[in-house]
């Protein structure tokens, strides 16, 4: 291995930086949504667990389903993009915010690598929690408002996982000029050899 290989190997592991956030419906049909803005994304994945005891000794881990709590942070959203990612109404070109039961959605994304390269990111099942307002007067210098929005990352059954990633570099460049027209997701033969 030249020394050149090792510092592009170096630079792949660098992220960052967030770009193209889109949202969908999660429906073989829906197509994804960008979100005009975006700031950050923050995912904690987490997997329960418990351990069997033989001989009174814990010695066989049983993983249960991944499942996560994330944060997405955007300047202020737009009434259709309200309406997407919380589940309102539309009336007469505004949202009405009542009950309801919030969409489930995809969410996609992409970062960069210091080499110049992307990773591609979509989360398969993300529920959002409702948001509150926040408002004040224009005393102050104008700041850029932004929105932070909880949700919650689900198992997808249908996909047989959480999430999807896929980098620049060594991906399937189909998969990768199509991720955010439409939602790519891995070969099932794939998945399944690892089981």
């Amino acid at each position: 291995m030249r020394d050149g290989d090792i510092v592009k190997d170096y630079k792949s592991k660098i992220l960052y930086g967030l770009d193209n956030i889109h949202v969908c419906e999660v429906s073989n049909n829906s197509k994804p949504i960008k979100i005009i803005g975006g700031k950050s994304v923050n995912i904690e994945i987490s997997q329960d667990y418990k351990y069997l005891k033989t001989n009174g000794y814990e010695s066989i881990r049983l993983n249960g389903n991944l499942k996560g709590k994330g944060k997405l942070n955007v300047l202020e959203l737009s009434n259709n993009e309200k309406a997407l990612i919380f589940g309102y109404n539309k009336s007469k070109g505004g949202i009405l915010v009542g009950n309801g039961n919030c969409t489930r959605l995809r969410l996609l994304f992409s970062r960069n690598r210091s080499d110049g390269e992307k990773v591609y990111y979509c989360i398969y099942n993300v529920m959002f929690n409702q948001i509150g307002l926040d408002a004040g007067t224009n005393t102050e210098k104008k700041n850029k408002s932004t929105l932070e929005i909880d949700f919650d990352v689900l198992f997808d059954y249908k996909v047989g996982g959480v999430y999807y990633a896929m980098d620049t570099l060594t991906g399937d460049k189909e998969t990768l000029n199509n991720w955010f027209k439409e939602i790519q997701y891995p070969n099932r033969s794939d998945i399944y050899d690892r089981r």
